[in-house]
């Protein structure tokens, strides 16, 4: 299936969904998606995983399939890819509309999953096929290749957060506007030097690296967002699509700070437009 990769949080799963569909905010440990531009079903994914150390851990995914089977009397095994999995249906009527919701639970040794399809009454679930098919749960024991995939709603939030505490600061000590362009870097650069941000805080650093990325994005074309999974490492990484250049947030201005020591925004964001 063509589409964008998804990777959850802990990777403890991936999916492939349609390139013009989108990942949108669900519950905590649950992921949806669907078509933003035409509405035709909400797909939602959840995994559970139980530690490999605790007892029958390897058999967790066959011992909830078959209490499964035992408890819902509509549930009927399936084959869902490569795993073995169960499947059952319901209906319920929202603001006089009726839906019907696809259930899929399925799993390997100690991870379990959980998928739905919601869709009008009288809709089937063919569209959810593709997605279902192809997702991989991810094991433990296997070291996976770094990779790139588009930017998850995760990713996004912290982004938001790292650059609005940001621009709270500047505004809180400063009594300044920040605006998110190359203009308001002195006013970045004033913060650092007060020592109202950096010093030994990683996280700091990692926050002054989102803010000079967000300046880039707004002043330069073709940069969009991707998240990172290398390892246990998943982070926001920005990535211009002109080159397949990757900037790191975190090492943006720790990098120079390691090199110069001393953190200047200027010469860090004129290195960043010099490398495009």
């Amino acid at each position: 299936m063509q589409g964008k990769k998804f990777i959850s949080p802990q990777s403890w799963f991936s999916l492939i969904y349609p390139s013009f569909w989108s990942e949108f905010e669900d519950r905590e440990g649950s992921f949806l998606f669907y078509n933003p531009e035409k509405w035709t079903g909400n797909f939602r994914i959840s995994a559970y995983r139980k530690n490999l150390k605790a007892v029958d851990a390897i058999r967790f995914a066959e011992e909830e399939l078959e209490y499964e089977l035992k408890q819902n009397k509509e549930s009927e095994r399936v084959k869902i890819g490569l795993y073995h999995g169960i499947y059952y249906n319901q209906s319920n009527k929202e603001e006089g509309v009726f839906y019907t919701t696809h259930h899929w639970l399925f799993g390997e040794k100690n991870t379990m999953i959980e998928c739905s399809f919601t869709v009008p009454q009288g809709v089937g679930y063919e569209e959810a096929m593709p997605l279902l098919e192809s997702v991989e749960i991810r094991s433990e024991n296997k070291t996976y290749p770094s990779e790139l995939i588009p930017i998850r709603l995760a990713e996004i939030y912290l982004i938001n957060e790292e650059y609005e505490n940001v621009s709270q600061l500047i505004k809180t000590t400063l009594s300044k506007d920040f605006q998110g362009i190359e203009e308001d870097l002195d006013k970045l650069q004033e913060v650092i030097d007060l020592e109202v941000i950096g010093g030994k805080k990683r996280r700091d650093w990692f926050a002054v690296g989102v803010v000079l990325c967000v300046i880039l994005t707004n002043e330069v074309e073709g940069f969009e967002w991707k998240t990172l999974i290398d390892g246990n490492r998943e982070t926001p990484i920005l990535y211009y699509t002109n080159s397949s250049l990757e900037i790191d947030p975190l090492k943006v201005a720790w990098s120079f700070i390691e090199k110069n020591n001393r953190c200047d925004v200027k010469d860090i964001y004129k290195e960043l437009l010099g490398s495009l």
